[in-house]
């Protein structure tokens, strides 16, 4: 069957594979990401878990992934059930089946592989014969509630304990009623069982619920995220990824990771380096080649407390280093040197929005001046390329936040042919702006995609002719599909099977259900309740009310709405408009 060929060869190109027999009391989970391969291998979270499950000596787990399409018509012709890379076996014959899942726009590929699974989509269907469906990743920690229909279980907030004590539930729960025991997994902190959530009324009413508390693990240290398998079939390559840090303490207005995570927690350069390092030993005692290149994962990688020391270490190690986006006006000289040392030539930097004033009205406070201050540090000590994250569409955002934009990118093109780097290159990402759950942009409306997209067209326009300049966007319609799923309920789920049916499109799907996009696209701020609220505090939420105003330049007052300084509410008829 030429899908068995296909994952034979990948396996074959993996450093790190585990391979593990399992015994007749083991734990089988099949943990799956809802993607192809190629982006969850590519994925920290997903490689993190997997490795952390095989630690234990009663669990075997194996990994799974969306078919690509010709490999999914495979199975369908010829009637095989998906099955897991490591053994081939099927999933509906594991004991759990654990998807991890970082992005919204993958939520219909979690019904595709559970179809492909032969495994019914909805819990309520499930019988005891059936596989248990456990949720977790980054998404559980925002808005877990679209998929709360397909889910058995879901881990809110950091896995790695929490997961921990599930499986020992499960093995004492394992001749019990399923229903029994989802029934006492819903008593244990950090799992939330969808159907024990009951909604008074319609679906958008408040529900009666217990407060979720998010987890999180009792010493970060203890739990290094790394990447234990390499392999060339990766958006990496065969880098060795690591987080060096998690959560970020600068909170950002548009950014959950600020909010979301309890805390920012760092781990020592110490463990960090003896991660690389055992990594290192393990493979080339397993005969393979060992690690030629690291990736620094962080989410404020310039506010990690220790990072001269860690950058002195791996010097000393002699591998080459890339690092994720960094604050321009902060990065130190360190890091600037390890990177020229390694022989890395591209630095991406997010500034985010065009202008100063909508910086600070975002809390992304960086003056003009400082980000060509920095960017000159960079270009300066040889650093070619830089890449840019921009957002269009953000809350308050103007056109002369626009020009702005397009004025600083002019000026970083001139600082680069100053510097005698005529041959480098300036690559701006500019993305709509989505707003997320649990982020004090939570209540803001989606810009209308007519909007949107003058302002891309702007841009594009304008900085055609600039020596260097490339600009690329997400596109219109997956961003949409994004805010949808972003601010939506479990009211969803029958939206996203339609999705699924409907081979992707999900403006026909919404159509055909008579879904309002608007009611999700548009200004939230008089709502007495959201969906998510059950996985956040009164404190954190009097928090994200208090900076929403004061992004609009507005003293703080309960529940009051920001109304009149927003831009009208996109409609239905404005999304099946747009391209």
């Amino acid at each position: 069957m030429p899908i068995a060929h296909s994952i034979a060869r990948t396996l074959e190109r993996e450093r790190g594979t585990i391979i593990k027999p399992a015994h007749p009391r083991s734990v089988r989970i099949a943990l799956v990401f809802p993607n192809t391969y190629y982006v969850g291998m590519s994925n920290l979270g997903f490689q993190t878990i997997y490795r952390h499950l095989n630690a234990r000596s009663d669990v075997v787990c194996e990994r799974a992934f969306l078919p690509d399409p010709e490999d999914a018509q495979d199975l369908i012709r010829s009637r095989t059930p998906l099955f897991t890379y490591e053994s081939g076996i099927p999933l509906a014959q594991c004991d759990i089946v654990a998807f991890s899942i970082s992005f919204e726009n993958d939520y219909p590929n979690l019904i595709r592989i559970l179809e492909l699974a032969r495994i019914p989509l909805f819990a309520q269907d499930r019988t005891h014969y059936d596989p248990i469906v456990l949720i977790g990743g980054a998404v559980t920690y925002i808005n877990p509630e679209p998929l709360a229909d397909f889910a058995d279980i879901m881990i809110v907030g950091d896995g790695e304990e929490a997961s921990y004590r599930y499986i020992d539930r499960y093995i004492e729960d394992r001749k019990t009623l399923r229903s029994a025991h989802l029934e006492r997994a819903a008593d244990m902190r950090g799992i939330y069982v969808p159907a024990h959530r009951i909604f008074n009324g319609d679906d958008h009413n408040e529900p009666t619920s217990d407060q979720i508390e998010k987890q999180q693990v009792a010493r970060f240290e203890d739990y290094p995220a790394y990447s234990g398998i390499l392999t060339p079939d990766t958006e990496f390559g065969e880098t060795l990824l690591i987080e060096i840090s998690r959560g970020c303490p600068r909170r950002c207005r548009f950014c959950a990771v600020s909010y979301v995570y309890p805390k920012f927690r760092a781990h020592t350069p110490e463990t960090i380096l003896s991660v690389i390092r055992s990594e290192n030993e393990r493979l080339v005692r397993d005969g393979h080649p060992g690690i030629r290149s690291v990736g620094l994962v962080s989410s404020a990688m310039c506010d990690y407390p220790y990072l001269n020391e860690l950058c002195a270490g791996l010097d000393a190690l002699g591998m080459r280093v890339g690092v994720s986006s960094v604050r321009v006006d902060l990065i130190p000289d360190s890091l600037l040197d390890l990177m020229l040392k390694t022989g890395l030539r591209t630095m991406t930097i997010a500034p985010e929005a065009g202008s100063e004033r909508l910086r600070k009205a975002i809390n992304k406070p960086m003056s003009s001046e400082a980000i060509l201050t920095g960017a000159q540090r960079i270009l300066s000590r040889g650093i070619q390329n830089l890449k840019l994250y921009y957002m269009v569409g953000l809350p308050t955002e103007t056109d002369e936040d626009i020009e702005e934009l397009i004025d600083m990118t002019r000026r970083l093109s001139n600082l680069q042919r100053a510097e005698g780097l005529p041959g480098g290159r300036l690559r701006l990402s500019i993305n709509p702006f989505v707003p997320k759950a649990l982020t004090p942009f939570q209540w803001s409306p989606m810009a209308k995609p007519g909007e949107i997209k003058r302002k891309l067209d702007r841009i594009t326009s304008a900085l055609r002719r600039t020596p260097g300049v490339t600009v690329k966007h997400e596109s219109l319609k997956s961003a949409y599909f994004e805010a949808v799923l972003s601010r939506g309920g479990r009211e969803l789920s029958a939206f996203l099977v339609e999705t699924v049916r409907r081979d992707g499109d999900w403006k026909a799907a919404a159509a055909e259900i008579g879904l309002d996009m608007g009611f999700y696209l548009g200004d939230m701020s008089q709502r007495s309740s959201l969906p998510w609220d059950f996985i956040s505090t009164d404190r954190e939420q009097h928090r994200l009310r208090w900076e929403y105003r004061k992004s609009h330049g507005l003293p703080y007052r309960e529940l009051t709405p920001v109304v009149a300084l927003e831009r009208p509410p996109v409609t239905t008829s404005d999304i099946l408009r747009s391209q």
